[in-house]
């Protein structure tokens, strides 16, 4: 018997027996007044349970806005949103990826692969067609069972993988990285599913590129105060060796380079400063240039 609340099919209730005398009509009678009870409750169960998970879903986004907010490391940002996906989203394991040019490179990862990575499984994004896709599109792919996917790549690393998810991050209207999940399960992952990854892929773009013009920042007012620095040094050196001395360690401090040299052409003679374990050596001598 259809089990149906406001003209929508919410069940069906199946009754056998094994009794002689079968379903009697009072049996009927009992189960046509009892379907539209049992419909009602399983929907308002159903409703129940949606706002449940959405409560769910909406504090777990408040707490990654508050982790956006209180931090400005790429890597343990990425960490954080992860373990607070994987509250709302069950994935055997999941990556936040960063691509920078055509590179991909492995920012946040949970339950996969840590640090280095092997090369088949961090193409370069020309090269992979199912990544260049998702940074054409700017929308986030959800497979149900990868090996429908004429695009996705079988590896021995992701063998076991049946479902995944991949979720661009973007920011500015460009694609900066990659939030993934997968799972051993085949059908595990829904495009409602794929629509919860993505509002968090969002969250995450946000924080990488503030942390990114953090550290801008911080690399500029660095250089700047090695720049004041080296005037104030410049200004108050007695000899030409000294000056020579404060314009090379401006330069090594704000290149991060590791040696340097300033020479003088036509005197064939050079003043140089190296930098070993971050001891100065300085020295002079000649050279033919």
């Amino acid at each position: 018997m259809p089990l149906l609340a406001r003209q929508a099919l919410v069940g069906t209730l199946y009754v056998a027996t094994f009794k002689e005398e079968g379903i009697t009509s009072a049996d009927q009678d009992f189960i046509k007044r009892l379907a539209p009870r049992a419909a009602i409750s399983l929907h308002n169960a159903r409703l129940i349970e949606l706002e449940q998970r959405q409560r769910q879903i909406a504090d777990t986004l408040r707490e990654v806005t508050r982790i956006v907010n209180s931090t400005l490391e790429s890597e343990e940002v990425s960490g954080l949103v992860l373990d607070q996906l994987g509250q709302v989203i069950e994935y055997d394991s999941a990556s936040v990826q960063l691509i920078e040019g055509e590179h991909r490179r492995i920012v946040g990862s949970r339950g996969f692969f840590a640090g280095d990575s092997p090369v088949e499984l961090l193409k370069n994004v020309s090269k992979d067609p199912l990544v260049s896709r998702i940074v054409r599109e700017k929308q986030p792919m959800v497979l149900s069972n990868v090996k429908d996917e004429p695009l996705w790549d079988i590896v021995p690393q992701t063998a076991h993988i049946q479902s995944w998810i991949g979720a661009p991050l973007v920011f500015g209207g460009n694609v900066i990285g990659l939030l993934t999940i997968d799972h051993k399960k085949l059908g595990y992952y829904t495009q409602a599913t794929g629509a919860i990854v993505a509002t968090f892929a969002n969250q995450v773009a946000v924080a990488i590129r503030n942390a990114q013009l953090f550290s801008v920042a911080q690399r500029r007012n660095r250089d700047l105060e090695v720049l004041n620095e080296s005037a104030i040094k410049l200004a108050q050196a007695p000899q030409a060796d000294q000056a020579f001395r404060a314009v090379l360690d401006a330069v090594i401090q704000t290149l991060e380079c590791d040696y340097g040299t300033i020479f003088f052409g036509r005197c064939r003679q050079y003043v140089g400063f190296l930098c070993f374990g971050g001891q100065a050596v300085w020295g002079a001598a000649s050279a033919s240039v």
